[in-house]
């Protein structure tokens, strides 16, 4: 299968739906009593309060769309705060750099979000959740202020 890859802010229902699934799919949820149109991430971005973003890849011989990865950003004490990032399982691993790539285009976006979230960003901060995503961070120029990774956009 021949692809390109696309980055998009994620609109319909359907979108969000199958972006909660690849999250709790990602970070190994439980998805037992799962209900993708009602999590609280759900509610914060149909509530305006999280922006989510999407990396596609597009099969150019069926032209179908299909979901790899997601950046959830908010604002947070008036800093771009990444709420989540997250590589479909399959992808995760295998050089591509796909979570790297969604990062750095939000961040080389950030007029996209400061429209939406109406706020001027000149920082960007995560929590780590892991030391493989610290390790992400501190390649992408974040660095330690208290319990939170910081960096100037």
């Amino acid at each position: 299968m021949d692809c390109i890859g696309q980055v998009r802010m994620l609109e319909t229902k359907e979108e969000l739906c199958e972006a909660e699934t690849l999250r709790y799919q990602a970070f190994n949820y439980d998805l037992e009593d799962f209900n993708p149109n009602d999590t609280a991430c759900t509610n914060q971005i149909n509530n305006g309060y999280i922006i989510p973003f999407g990396m596609f890849f597009k099969d150019t011989n069926t032209q179908e769309e299909y979901l790899v990865a997601c950046c959830y950003v908010s604002n947070y004490k008036g800093t771009l705060y990444v709420d989540h990032l997250f590589v479909k399982p399959m992808y995760q691993n295998t050089g591509l750099r796909l979570g790297r790539m969604l990062l750095r285009f939000v961040l080389a976006n950030k007029q996209e979000v400061e429209r939406e979230l109406k706020h001027k960003f000149s920082k960007s901060t995560i929590e780590p959740i892991d030391e493989k995503s610290e390790a992400l961070y501190l390649k992408e120029g974040y660095e330690y202020q208290d319990e939170m990774m910081v960096k100037r956009i």
